[in-house]
């Protein structure tokens, strides 16, 4: 397959994608009583909503820590650029289309501190598989302590429990086997190593698994807010549910598809549709909008950093 064909066909992917949201967000609206919905949001504790933001920015410190500690075999590069690199990209990623973010903070990396960006691309896969892990860590004893789980919603479960588990074993591989093999896969395999060494193993698995804890609070406090009971199990479904609606790129800022993934979630739970779509409007945008004012220096700083190298 050529790269016009690839091109085309993940052209053709999102639109198929964006189409499904858009579909599902009208059939959505049209079984939802929107006056309930604003009256959840305009009743919803601002308190509680400042609290999730500024976890939220803790969140983006952890997974700042994370990349330092994928990173450091290659490069010790500081924790604040790290997490001024990771705004620049989620401030991107929500503004521009196609994971723009990605290619912004693998400039960065590049220009400002010289890691390769095979090296980048290579941490950027890892860190992909490490949060499927991580979050598998925390979901799947679900099953355990939700009897009401629907059967299919367990066998879901078990299946990414099982793609998680091959996804870790692929990565072993690549790094086993990949400086035997060409040059790129070579570098590849050198930017997730932190894969076969158990130190930065279990420092990555575990400030993952501290990023998606932190953000089950969020999730927990977004709840309250809007006056959904919380129990310990709510917010870790949400999350899955999220995960599992933002698997495949679809709209810009993920609006609509992230909202769909939470309500499906809150649904199984019990919760009424309108007090799940005032909850996941809420928390979509609880951390769209700090994070992208904040991520705006990281894409200004891209922007003089290429001009500077293309001079």
């Amino acid at each position: 397959m050529n790269a016009r064909v690839k091109r085309w066909a993940g052209v053709a992917l999102r639109v198929v994608a964006v189409l499904v949201v858009i579909g599902a967000g009208a059939l959505l609206c049209r079984r939802i009583d929107l006056h309930s919905v604003g009256a959840a949001l305009a009743g919803a504790s601002l308190s509680l909503v400042a609290l999730a933001a500024a976890l939220n920015l803790g969140q983006v410190v952890v997974r700042a820590l994370c990349l330092r500690v994928m990173l450091a075999h290659v490069r010790v590069v500081g924790t604040l650029r790290l997490v001024r690199y990771n705004l620049g990209m989620y401030a991107a990623n929500n503004l521009l289309p196609g994971r723009a973010g990605e290619l912004v903070r693998v400039h960065l990396l590049k220009a400002r501190d010289g890691v390769p960006a095979s090296t980048t691309i290579a941490v950027a896969l890892v860190e992909k598989v490490f949060d499927v892990v991580a979050l598998l860590v925390l979901v799947l004893p679900l099953p355990l302590v939700m009897h009401t789980l629907p059967p299919t919603a367990r066998h879901a479960l078990w299946l990414l429990g099982a793609i998680g588990a091959l996804a870790l074993v692929a990565s072993w591989l690549v790094v086993r086997f990949g400086a035997r093999g060409p040059a790129w896969l070579a570098r590849i395999a050198e930017g997730a190593s932190s894969v076969s060494r158990p130190k930065p193993f279990a420092a990555a698995l575990g400030l993952s698994v501290l990023a998606y804890a932190i953000d089950a609070a969020e999730v927990a406090l977004c709840m309250a807010a809007v006056g959904i009971p919380v129990d310990a199990a709510a917010p870790l479904l949400v999350l899955l549910g999220v995960a599992v609606a933002l698997s495949v790129p679809s709209t810009p800022s993920s609006l609509g598809a992230l909202e769909l993934g939470a309500v499906a979630a809150l649904r199984l739970v019990g919760v009424d549709p309108e007090r799940a779509l005032a909850f996941a409007l809420i928390y979509h945008f609880m951390q769209l909008i700090p994070v992208t004012l904040l991520g705006l220096d990281g894409i200004r700083l891209a922007a003089l950093t290429r001009t500077a190298t293309t001079s």
